[in-house]
Order: structure tokens, then C-alpha cells, then sequence
């Protein structure tokens, strides 16, 4: 399909704690976002906090809203397509 614009597109880790907000450009993009597996608690490394899954989101007037779960286990680039309803 072709590009939208001015899409927003958030995250929340597992949690339900807010990671980005962003809007797209032209081309359809955003730009690149960091988004943590884990955190290490400790200096043996033996305490570890994961975030993965985080819930994508991608909505925008005129459009059906989309929505992913997402594992960080790996890097990732995500493509949602918006469809008119």
C-alpha cells in the first residue's frame, strides 16, 4: 500500500509503562526506536528484568487502527499496514 503520513505510533513494555510516541513522515516512518529486553539488576547478572512483550500501536483517522505484541529477543522493523474502513 502506499505511505501515511502523520500516523501516531506508540509503545508500552509489558508493563503498561509508555515507551514512544511518534508520528510518521511522508515515507510512511518513524524514526528508529530503541526498546530494552532486559535490564540487569545486579552486578553478577544473575537478576534480570525483562520488558518484552511491548504492545505497538499504529492509528490515524480515516484508517483501521492496528496493533502488535512484539518480543525484543531479536532486533527488529515492523511494517503495519492501515487500511480505510
Amino acid at each position: 500500500g502506499n505511505p501515511v503520513n502523520q500516523a501516531n505510533v506508540t509503545a508500552w513494555n509489558k508493563f503498561d509503562i509508555f515507551q514512544f510516541s511518534q508520528l510518521t513522515n511522508p515515507s510512511g516512518r518513524i524514526l528508529k526506536q530503541s526498546l530494552l529486553e532486559y535490564k540487569q539488576n545486579n552486578t553478577s547478572g544473575s537478576t534480570l528484568t525483562y520488558f518484552s512483550n511491548y504492545t505497538i500501536n499504529v492509528s490515524k483517522a480515516g484508517f483501521i487502527a492496528q496493533s502488535r505484541s512484539i518480543n525484543m529477543s531479536i532486533n527488529r522493523f515492523e511494517v503495519f499496514n492501515l487500511n480505510s474502513p
